[in-house]
Parts: C-alpha cells; structure tokens; sequence
C-alpha cells in the first residue's frame, strides 16, 4: 500500500530544554503534532476544514520511544507516516531525526478517531469527505 508521508523541520527552542540540558520528554509530542499537521495539510485538508465539516479528532492512545536526546538549537527533521488512511481511524507513525536524518532520536505512534459533533458519536466508518480527501492523496502518492 502507498504510504501517506510528511516531513518539517524544527529548530529545538531553548524553552525546550530541561534541568539535564536536554529536551524534556513531554515536548517529543509536541513534534509528533507538528508532523501530523504537516501530513494532514499535503493531504489537503487541515484542522479548521475538519472543525468546518462538523468532524473532530481527538487523539485516544499515543506513544513514545526515546532513542537519543535531543539538545537546544539542533535542526531536526519530523516525519509523520499514515500506511492505512482508509481505515476508520488516523493512525500516524512518526519519527524525529536529526536534520540529515543520519541520526533517530525518537519514534512514535498516535490514533485519532473521527467524531460527529453535533451528536458527539465517534464515526465507525470513514466520513466521506475524509475518504475522498485519502483517496485523492493516496492516487497522487502513487504517482510519484
């Protein structure tokens, strides 16, 4: 299957930084969301379309491995990864690199479900304007 892929860039921000001088393990999730945010908006919808679509996704279950600490001002690179969109939930995979990706500092793991707002029921099947932005991607994915 075609994975749905993003990638940013973050400077780590001294108010990042703990006691050890280095950053503190609750700011990883963090750029964990600036990676889905970055996936989301190549597949071409963004949080304020999905709040407009009377949708929301709150996050449910979320995880972290810890591989090498990060410092104050290194560049690193955020790779966000949704294998299977199509999937009544967002399952995305992260990874944060150094900024030559030589270097995994951390990886990942989230699941966001789809709720309708105005009942407040989580969606058991793939709300259709999701589904068509997902196949829309995937379709330009697979040309590439």
């Amino acid at each position: 299957m075609t994975l749905l892929r993003a990638t940013t860039s973050v400077r780590v921000p001294f108010h990042d930084i703990d006691i050890m001088n280095i950053v503190w393990h609750g700011h990883y999730l963090k750029y964990f969301e600036l990676a889905r945010t970055a996936l989301v908006q190549t597949i071409g919808f963004d949080w304020p379309e999905v709040k407009e679509w009377g949708l929301a996704m709150p996050v449910v279950d979320v995880s972290a491995q810890y591989k090498r600490p990060l410092q104050y001002n290194q560049e690193v690179t955020l790779i966000a990864e949704c294998a299977d969109p199509l999937i009544p939930a967002f399952d995305v995979n992260y990874e944060v690199r150094s900024a030559d990706l030589s270097v995994l500092h951390a990886t990942g793991r989230s699941r966001q479900v789809y709720i309708d707002t105005s009942t407040q029921a989580v969606a058991y099947a793939l709300p259709p304007v999701v589904e068509a932005k997902f196949r829309a991607a995937l379709l330009q994915a697979a040309k590439r």
